[in-house]
């Protein structure tokens, strides 16, 4: 299964595992049919790279982030454009690390540009709900919690930081003793997470306690199974490390 043109800077898949949808150095995303590697559709995204992409939990839209700095939602089966946003300014140069996701009930998407704040807006409407700043550079991984109540992001400034979407405060803020963070993945139990950067860490972020370090290779990339027993990370150098067996305490 190639990847669009040179190389795919994002992948993720439907909520029903069926199709796979691809960003990479063109402006198109294309979605292919898991079974047969076909591509069913593409969809021109963006003036420059298409960058993150993020379902929506019904599977019915599909989320981008480019780097011309705009958000956009489509409609996958028609290539329908339901939703554009500016993310930060039109002076905001963005690069190729940053974040994007949807709430679990699909209601609210959240995005970062390169000017380190988290933007929070109403998919129905385009309404910009919350403005989280604190993070001092550019953020890389980007989550809410199961009940759509906080958001989980990390940055290269080495901050994993966790805040409030009632009152847009932070409400917890860990940090190790090297490492640029780059992406992250939250565990079933919403209490986990998995940090990614110049090394591999587990954090508590009920008490804001490093629960274990997995590796002190650089890594750029990880994914968590849906129960929470495997995680996927991409090291230094393309080597894929599959973890085993329930990490957690």
């Amino acid at each position: 299964m190639a990847s669009p043109r040179e190389w795919a800077s994002d992948l993720a898949f439907s909520p029903d595992g069926r199709v796979l949808a691809c960003s990479g150095a063109s402006t198109d995303i294309e979605f292919r049919d898991v079974a047969t590697g076909e591509i069913i559709s593409a969809i021109y995204t963006h003036q420059g790279r298409a960058g993150r992409i993020a379902w929506s939990p019904n599977g019915r839209q599909l989320a981008s982030l480019g780097t011309d700095q705009f958000l956009r939602v489509w409609e996958p089966e028609t290539g329908t454009m339901l939703l554009e946003l500016l993310v930060g300014t039109s002076e905001v140069v963005m690069g190729t690390l940053f974040a994007i996701a949807f709430s679990p009930d699909g209601r609210q998407v959240a995005a970062s540009a390169r000017d380190c704040a988290i933007r929070v807006w109403n998919v129905d409407d385009g309404q910009l709900l919350h403005t989280l700043t604190g993070h001092e550079d550019t953020i890389g991984g980007l989550c809410y919690t199961s009940s759509g109540d906080r958001i989980i992001s990390n940055s290269l400034d080495g901050t994993v930081r966790v805040w409030d979407l009632h009152s847009g405060a932070g409400l917890q803020t860990m940090r190790g003793a090297r490492f640029r963070l780059r992406h992250l993945a939250l565990a079933p139990d919403d209490r986990h997470l998995f940090s990614a950067g110049d090394d591999l860490r587990l954090w508590d972020i009920h008490t804001g306690r490093q629960v274990l370090k997995l590796t002190d290779q650089s890594c750029f990339r990880i994914a968590l199974s849906p129960d929470g027993k495997r995680l996927l990370g991409c090291l230094e150098g393309g080597t894929i490390v599959i973890w085993d067996g329930s990490p957690l305490p």
